[in-house]
C-alpha cells in the first residue's frame, strides 16, 4: 500500500519537533536550516510555515487562550503584564 503526504502528517506525533518535520513535508526547506532537532527537521521551517500561513498562528493564539497555561501553570488570563501604554505614561 502505497503512502499520501497525508499519512505521513497524520502518523506525526503532537510536538515542536514533529511539526518541525511536518513543515519539511509540505515543502518548507530552508536552505540555511536553523535550530535541528533530534529528528533533522529544522525550528526555521517550522517558523516559515508559521509565518506563510497566519490561520496556523491564529489557531494557535485561540488555543492558548482557551487551553493554554505557562510553565508555571498559570492561565495567561491570571498574568498581569506591562502594557506599552503604562510605560509611556510613567515617563
Amino acid at each position: 500500500m502505497s503512502k499520501t503526504l497525508a499519512d505521513e502528517i497524520d502518523r506525526l506525533n503532537l510536538n515542536a519537533k514533529s511539526m518541525a518535520a511536518m513543515a519539511e513535508l509540505l515543502g518548507y526547506t530552508d536552505p540555511w536550516g536553523q535550530l535541528q532537532f533530534d529528528n533533522r527537521a529544522y525550528a526555521s521551517n517550522l517558523i516559515s510555515f508559521l509565518d506563510d500561513n497566519p490561520d496556523a498562528c491564529a489557531a494557535l493564539v485561540t488555543w492558548v487562550l482557551e487551553h493554554g497555561y505557562t510553565r508555571e501553570g498559570m492561565k495567561p488570563q491570571s498574568v498581569e503584564v506591562e502594557s506599552d501604554e503604562d510605560e509611556e505614561g510613567d515617563a
